[in-house]
């Protein structure tokens, strides 16, 4: 059906989401990865990469903004 959005969904061990899939346009497509204390600090898709860093706490402590990785 046109317009119909199909996606796929992959979870690590703890369960924490480390991949989304748009299948009709995988250019959107994104990875995620994260640290031992479950804190997000890669995602990453086809238009770049975006970091993140956190205090001993786990508090946001920086964003790093996408760097650029167009084709």
């Amino acid at each position: 059906m046109p317009g119909e959005l199909t996606q796929g969904f992959a979870h690590n061990e703890a369960d924490r989401l480390v991949g989304l899939t748009d299948v009709p346009n995988s250019a959107l497509s994104q990875t995620l990865q994260y640290d031992v204390l479950d804190c997000l600090t890669n995602a990453t898709n086809s238009f770049g990469a975006a970091a993140f860093s956190y205090t001993a706490h786990s508090v946001s402590l920086r964003h790093k903004a996408p760097t650029a990785s167009r084709p």
